[in-house]
């Protein structure tokens, strides 16, 4: 799934976050970001890498 650039995402019960300068991309544990709020607002499991530099978010199976 790939969503449109946008400054914020819609996350859980209308809380929101920044999404600027990140992207998600399957991978496994080598990289964890370094904001920890993004990832555990997010619920981003630990084999997904995050990455800075874009303003996508590609998710693998993520949206089910």
């Amino acid at each position: 799934m790939t969503k449109e650039p946008r400054s914020d995402a819609e996350v859980g019960d209308g809380d929101r976050i920044s999404t600027l300068g990140f992207c998600i991309v399957g991978a496994d544990e080598r990289v964890e970001t370094s904001n920890w709020r993004f990832r555990e607002l997010l619920d981003i499991p630990r084999d997904v890498e995050v990455i800075g530099s874009s303003i996508n978010i590609l998710l693998r199976t993520y949206a089910e």
